[in-house]
């Protein structure tokens, strides 16, 4: 499968960065494209600590 446009590539990578600063550790996103699916490499400023969001479920 061909790597999307220019302009998709462009959004999903602005998409990304918007989510990312959420977390203010991510310094850099990286995407990389593979077989018609993207591959994101984040980059931290601590390795140490864990920068995505566990989620949670309340129980009634």
């Amino acid at each position: 499968m061909a790597r999307p446009s220019a302009a998709k590539a462009a959004a999903l990578h602005q998409r990304l960065t918007t989510y990312a600063r959420r977390w203010p550790q991510i310094t850099e996103i990286k995407v990389r494209y593979r077989a018609g699916y993207a591959c994101i490499d984040a980059t931290v400023e601590d390795e140490d600590r864990d920068v995505w969001p566990r989620t949670e479920r309340s129980r009634p």
